[in-house]
């Protein structure tokens, strides 16, 4: 692997797997290993699933790229499945490929139609690896401590009475981009009541909740979505990873107040492989002959 850049601060163990199967790996000297991160937390029915790779394999046998003025009913009907799993049934869908870009494009969607100057995530979120949700300028958001919310013992309301959620800057915060429970590698979950305080008050000033599914959707935390644990519904849904299992694909999702009004204001972003069939067959979980992959 000489002639790679490798991920950084992540050591080379197994530079010669030549197949995977389900959770298993196997390198060119018959060695068989147990995938216990499925990859970058991607492959979440497994490696190779049979009826992914016959999705793949009939869809590129039809029409795997389209171009900027023509497209596929592969891909419409592809966003009406996830917009139906999300109940955005009036809502519109873009496929892109990678978690990171659908949390980019999500936020640049919302500060095509916001107005106030900051964004409001949670200091240890992740976010994605460019663009502003990775650089998280002190100008464009504003990042929140929320452990020191973690065993807070007041009442159920968050309000100026308390010193930290003061500091909380809402007349100039646009919209709340949420990880429900990925934060920087590790697993943890924000007090539903703080979440809950901050949707309600984000709301009130009638600002945008972008919910960052990259790691928790698509069934990884018991429910379909990690924001369901909140019992929030957000405007804008960001989806990556295991909805590909494997194929770089990933979805930004917007709800039908959020389309209405970016139909007024089109967001400037266009890149080759954007709606692609090939990505959006696999990405909606959908077999050629229509029926469900992972059910």
């Amino acid at each position: 692997m000489s002639n790679l850049l490798w991920y950084p601060g992540h050591d080379l163990s197994l530079p010669n797997i030549v197949r995977a199967e389900n959770c298993h790996l196997y390198d060119s000297d018959g060695n068989v290993y147990v995938d216990l991160e499925s990859g970058v937390w991607s492959t979440a029915i497994g490696h190779a699933h049979p009826r992914i790779v016959r999705a793949l394999s009939d869809q590129a046998a039809r029409i795997a790229h389209t171009g900027f003025c023509y497209s596929s009913t592969a891909v419409e009907e592809a966003a009406q499945e996830i917009l139906s799993l999300l109940e955005f049934d009036q809502g519109k869908c873009v496929f892109l490929c990678s978690g990171s870009e659908a949390v980019e494009y999500s936020i640049r969607a919302t500060r095509q139609i916001e107005q106030r100057p900051l964004l409001m995530t949670m200091t240890d979120s992740y976010c994605g690896s460019y663009g502003s949700a990775w650089e998280k300028r002190e100008d464009e958001w504003f990042c929140f401590d929320w452990t020191k919310c973690k065993d807070c013992p007041h009442a159920i309301e968050c309000n100026d009475k308390c010193e930290h959620w003061s500091t909380i800057p809402f007349s100039n915060i646009g919209g709340f981009l949420l990880e429900p429970g990925s934060s920087s590698g590790f697993v943890r979950f924000p007090p539903k009541k703080l979440i809950r305080n901050i949707v309600e008050r984000i709301r009130r000033g009638k600002g945008l909740i972008i919910a960052n599914e990259v790691t928790t959707g698509l069934g990884r935390t018991g429910r379909w979505f990690g924001y369901q644990h909140y019992d929030l519904c957000p405007d804008i849904v960001a989806i990556g990873k295991g909805i590909g299992n494997g194929y770089p694909v990933s979805v930004a999702a917007f709800s039908t107040t959020v389309a209405s009004r970016l139909a007024d204001k089109p967001l400037p972003y266009a890149q080759s492989h954007q709606n692609d069939p090939l990505g959006a067959t696999i990405g909606s979980g959908q077999r050629a002959d229509g029926s469900n992959c992972i059910n």
